[in-house]
């Protein structure tokens, strides 16, 4: 039997870190949250996205909604 296919809806979330503070930050969504790692900070970001979601009027169910994390890093300045 043929599962009827989901609408996905994708949200990207950027990640970055500074002196041990990971933060996460997504406009679509008006998320901003911290953490001490990584692993804590996307558990965090799945934790509030779907409420942001429909507080943002988004129609996506929890189980439809990805998030993208984005972590960019650039090397350190040498001097």
């Amino acid at each position: 039997m043929n599962q009827p296919a989901v609408a996905y809806q994708d949200f990207t979330i950027r990640v970055t870190a500074h002196n041990g503070v990971w933060t996460a930050e997504c406009d679509a969504l008006g998320l901003v949250t911290e953490a001490d790692n990584f692993e804590s900070l996307t558990r965090r970001a799945w934790e509030i996205a779907p409420e942001l979601a429909e507080i943002n009027g988004y129609d996506v169910a929890p189980g439809a909604m990805r998030l993208r994390f984005e972590h960019i890093e650039t090397a350190p300045l040498c001097g």
